[in-house]
């Protein structure tokens, strides 16, 4: 026969949060947690009660069975009746808290669905049961666009709508080793130390071509880097492509550099002063201050040859057959070339071209040196006039 048992006490509830508390997220999870344990110790007094009930059936079924001894256990039976009411009126208010608990534990965790949304692949436009967003409500974007994805929005009510969250915090969220903005940053001006400066703070290296034929004293740089082919009015041919390269000093002061492909080129700078250009001034580029010497064997059959000042400044030349020498007309005054021709297998012709002045001899030209094979006759060209060489015969050596 089962026998009564105990009715549990019942466990405590916490205080339901008021909305708009400074503490709701915590009062609402110190609520929610302590409900479960509230229902279940209300489950157990109901099930006490229903086995209290269970022993007061079996014993009144028992009474019937002794019902010719209904006599003699009346009184016994009377108790045991006003035990089984008790236990069934306790049982009945347990069960009115137990359904109350319940009811206020849904309200809560549907309270708390209203203002954590979870997550969402697009905006929501309604909470979670279909009503109004309220304000404050939050949600995490799970969506495929990547402006919205992987983040959390607030709802500031009709006028703000979805308010981005708290996004992307120096050291938190962007690795401390490095990582990439996805659009541009600004900084402030005057950066020293390890401080990222402006673009503007700093040398250009953007390259600007100029096109051939530019002339590099009319190019309207400001920062930065040319490349020019065929420099228009540059001192030397060698070379058909130039760079130049600018740093700005100050407003209207700056310093320009210009240099070509070859070892042969020389290098030119000029400065400008109070917003005017001065003019183009050559380095002193050569290793040594001796002179640099081309040594040149030119094949028969080669009818001409231009001894470039730029190549070198002596050109000891070996002919082997008749040869005109042509010089450079783009010349600038005090340039000068020095010959050294060597004829080889025999007396070879040696003729110049028209902007070259031969050597007079007060009454007509000077005679060209007479030389015979494997001698070497010098003779200097110096510019002393724009475009025109004139002729210096310097002597005849075995």
């Amino acid at each position: 026969m089962t026998d009564i048992v105990n009715i549990p006490d019942l466990l405590p509830i916490s205080q339901y949060p008021a909305l708009g508390s400074a503490n709701f997220n915590q009062e609402a999870y110190n609520y929610a947690t302590s409900v479960p344990p509230a229902v279940s110790r209300m489950r157990e007094v109901a099930v006490a009660c229903r086995t209290c009930a269970i022993a007061a059936r079996e014993q009144a079924d028992a009474a019937m069975g002794y019902r010719n001894q209904a006599a003699n256990s009346a009184a016994a039976a009377e108790a045991a009746k006003a035990i089984a009411q008790a236990a069934a009126s306790s049982a009945e208010t347990f069960k009115n808290q137990a359904q109350s608990a319940a009811a206020s534990a849904a309200a809560s965790a549907q309270a708390v669905d209203q203002y954590m949304l979870g997550p969402k692949t697009v905006p929501p436009t309604t909470d979670n049961q279909g009503g109004a967003i309220k304000l404050g409500a939050m949600y995490i974007n799970v969506g495929t666009d990547p402006n919205l994805n992987n983040r959390w929005f607030w709802w500031g009510g009709n006028v703000l709508r979805w308010v981005p969250g708290v996004g992307d915090l120096p050291a938190t969220f962007m690795p401390r080793g490095g990582g990439i903005f996805t659009g541009h940053i600004e900084v402030p001006q005057g950066a020293t130390g390890n401080q990222a400066p402006r673009a503007s703070e700093v040398v250009s290296r953007k390259i600007t071509y100029a096109g051939i034929g530019a002339n590099m004293n009319t190019l309207p740089l400001v920062n930065g880097v040319w490349s020019g082919r065929d420099w228009v009015n540059a001192p030397s041919t060698a070379s058909p492509w130039w760079y130049v390269d600018q740093i700005v000093h100050e407003e209207n002061y700056a310093t320009q550099s210009a240099w070509g492909l070859t070892d042969a080129t020389p290098k030119y700078f000029r400065i400008q002063v109070g917003g005017v250009w001065q003019a183009w001034r050559r380095f002193l580029d050569e290793f040594t201050f001796m002179e640099r010497t081309k040594v040149v064997n030119i094949p028969a059959g080669t009818a001409s040859y231009t001894p470039l000042q730029s190549e070198a400044s002596i050109h000891q030349i070996t002919i082997n057959g008749p040869i005109a020498i042509n010089m450079d007309a783009q010349r600038q005054l005090g340039d000068q070339v020095t010959l050294r021709i060597t004829s080889a297998g025999g007396v070879r012709p040696i003729t110049f071209s028209s902007n070259v002045a031969l050597p007079s001899s007060g009454s007509g030209l000077m005679p060209f040196p007479s030389y015979t094979t494997g001698q070497t006759v010098t003779i200097t060209l110096v510019c002393t006039r724009p475009a025109y060489w004139d002729a210096f015969y310097a002597g005849v050596h075995t």
